[in-house]
């Protein structure tokens, strides 16, 4: 017990984000392996959010819904990482598809959805169409 207590205490700081870059479909997706997870319920989402509940309060995972619905939880440290390319990606080319992001920065299509999410809750960029995103000036 004390081996498994030791593994899942992982800071901000911690070097191991080595996440699987793999697409996947949305119920195979798990915060250990992958960085985020997608709920498709409000039920689902409660059940994630009360067994993490301590790393959502120090900021390790963070949470949003899409506008689909979804509930997007992922790591912070994840987040961070891919969010500085694909907002910069965005910003020196105004518009650009999901498949124009995975293209050129080589990050799976549903993680570019989720940091999008962020992104556009932030107001930072707009979800013109479905899987079309703008840089807001």
């Amino acid at each position: 017990a004390v081996h498994r207590a030791c593994n899942s205490r992982l800071t901000p700081k911690d070097p191991k984000k080595n996440f699987v870059q793999k697409e996947k479909t949305p119920d195979e997706y798990t915060l250990e392996d992958d960085g985020f997870v997608i709920a498709k319920t409000d039920f689902a989402a409660q059940q994630i959010s009360s067994r993490i509940a301590d790393k959502i309060k120090s900021g390790e995972i963070k949470g949003t819904r899409s506008f689909s619905g979804e509930f997007f939880i992922i790591d912070s440290g994840l987040l961070m990482q891919k969010t500085q390319p694909v907002l910069a990606f965005l910003k020196a080319k105004k518009n650009a598809t999901i498949e124009d992001l995975k293209s050129a920065l080589n990050i799976q299509p549903t993680l570019i959805k989720i940091v999008c999410a962020f992104l556009s809750e932030d107001g930072l960029i707009l979800e013109k169409r479905k899987e079309q995103y703008s840089f807001i000036d």
